[in-house]
């Protein structure tokens, strides 16, 4: 709780938001209100949340100011990978959605080098990495070649990327991230293995392989 107390705040009608600063999701009655009479009659307002005291101002459209981060957290991932993600996510609540793409594109690289890839090694070879190192499942390599095509995109290419590729992106990074640290961390498959800091522990092909059948 803030120590900060708002000067000549009002009653509003309450309205329900996630609120940017704390990631609370709160039903807020008290904060201001702003009228225009002319040209246009038009309403705007500024509500307080009551878990952190800081305020969040609603345009006529409602478009909320600043806006919530998109996506969800995940829990146990290195410090600098989840820098990343964090800025990602930050980017798309300000339409940065190229911005984001690229942060998606350099968290693959970070993701692979802290499971044991080499640095400044193409880009092409950490996407590579991870399917060689059975980072993940089969049925999921295709979120990371997604990754790397919109990634290589937004780096190279003059067309902006659009709000909701950016975040595929960003979702597909968080999928990632639950199969890569916070799943193996939850299944106390971490810290076994010898690749990276939150390298789970990774079965080899032989020992995956099922035993043969019986004959009869």
């Amino acid at each position: 709780m803030s120590d900060f107390e708002w000067s000549n705040i009002m009653g509003l009608l309450s309205r329900q938001f996630t609120c940017a600063y704390c990631s609370a999701n709160i039903a807020s009655d008290r904060g201001y209100r702003a009228t225009r009479q002319h040209p246009l009659e038009g309403v705007r307002y500024v509500y307080i949340c009551h878990h952190c005291q800081l305020p969040t101002f609603f345009d006529e459209q409602d478009g909320q100011f600043p806006a919530p981060r998109y996506g969800d957290p995940v829990e146990h991932v290195p410090p600098e990978v989840q820098g990343l993600y964090e800025e990602a996510r930050s980017c798309i609540s300000v339409g940065a959605h190229t911005a984001a793409a690229i942060c998606c594109r350099k968290l693959l690289m970070n993701v692979a080098v802290d499971h044991g890839a080499d640095e400044n090694l193409n880009f092409c070879n950490y996407v590579d990495y991870f399917i060689e190192e059975q980072l993940l499942p089969y049925v999921a390599q295709g979120w990371v070649d997604r990754i790397r095509k919109k990634g290589n995109e937004a780096v190279h290419e003059i067309k902006p990327v659009q709000k909701g590729e950016a975040e595929e992106l960003v979702s597909f990074c968080a999928m990632l991230l639950k199969n890569v640290y916070e799943f193996p961390h939850l299944g106390g498959s971490v810290p076994q293995g010898d690749k990276g800091t939150g390298g789970a522990a990774q079965d080899s092909p032989e020992s995956s392989k099922p035993p043969p059948a019986e004959d009869k």
